[in-house]
């Protein structure tokens, strides 16, 4: 991959933060630094799933993933009751980014089609 410099990020829409950040350090004002160099001075890990996914670098499975492994590490700072609903969701949320579950994209599916029907049969209602 190329160098990363302060005109990947704008090109990425990274968020006016990041850019403000990055304008900081002169290396990103010249040549730029290597993908390496880079993910090595990402602090914060939102950011770095943002980049993985705008960058091309990561699946939307591995991003859903990542974002699990980050949101699970985070669940000591919830209220006891709030970390029982989140696991779940983030339980659901690995089930489906599983690429070798089919039975759960099946269903994943077979949900969509459902919901989606269910907000055209009430639209349909509503103008009757």
């Amino acid at each position: 991959m190329k160098r990363i410099n302060l005109e990947t990020l704008k090109s990425l829409s990274a968020c006016k933060e990041a850019i403000l950040i990055a304008a900081r350090h002169s290396a990103m004002l010249d040549d730029g630094v290597s993908p390496s160099e880079f993910l090595c001075g990402i602090e914060r890990g939102d950011w770095l799933i943002w980049w993985l996914w705008n960058s091309g670098q990561a699946t939307i499975e591995q991003v859903v993933l990542l974002g699990c492994v980050a949101g699970r590490r985070s669940l000591r700072f919830v209220r006891e009751q709030d970390e029982t609903v989140l696991k779940a969701v983030f339980d659901a949320a690995e089930a489906v980014a599983d690429e070798n579950n089919e039975q759960t994209r099946l269903a994943s599916s077979a949900a969509r089609s459902a919901a989606w029907s269910a907000a055209w049969s009430a639209a349909s209602a509503a103008w009757a």
